[in-house]
């Protein structure tokens, strides 16, 4: 769990995650059993499609699934 647990630590602190890498939260979301599929964006997907990108506005990651409308996270 050598590299997850700094990496879950920053995510479950309840702050900011705008300092936490991309390929970090990528890293992450494979070792949870989500499948890396690229498609123009990021994209990862296990039962349901996640689009992830980052909101200049609101200074964090956002995420999507498309197959669940109005649900998103950041």
């Amino acid at each position: 769990m050598g590299r997850l647990r700094p990496i879950l630590d920053t995510l479950l602190a309840a702050q900011s995650d705008a300092n936490t890498e991309f390929s970090d939260l990528l890293y992450l979301l494979q070792h949870l059993g989500f499948e890396r599929r690229v498609k123009g964006s990021h994209h990862m997907n296990g039962k349901y499609e996640i689009i992830i990108y980052w909101s200049a506005e609101d200074a964090s990651f956002i995420a999507e699934a498309p197959e669940l409308p109005g649900r998103m996270a950041d």
